[in-house]
């Protein structure tokens, strides 16, 4: 699971700009692994293109079939409404 925090910034920097130019700051990812399942997490810093920030937590977990490292669960959240956090009401 070595790297997995920056490709992760990366997808996320991704969809900020596709989201009005936002972006991802990473904090300080963490990685643990007991046999098969693997599980991260981090702190990151969501950043509209006005500069606003706003805390944004990630969480997921893994499991290896055969080579391969498969994600079987996410999540992520912000401590605000999306509303506020990006300035657009999202469907959920």
């Amino acid at each position: 699971m070595v790297g997995w925090g920056s490709t992760l910034t990366a997808i996320l920097t991704a969809q900020g700009v596709a989201l009005r130019g936002s972006t991802f700051l990473g904090a300080d990812p963490q990685g643990w692994r007991e046999g098969d399942v693997g599980w991260v997490y981090d702190r990151l810093t969501y950043r509209t293109q006005d500069g606003t920030e706003t805390p944004f937590r990630i969480s997921a977990t893994f499991v290896r079939r055969s080579q391969d490292w498969r994600r079987v669960l996410w999540h992520d959240s912000m401590p605000i409404s999306n509303e506020r956090a990006i300035g657009v009401i999202i469907p959920t």
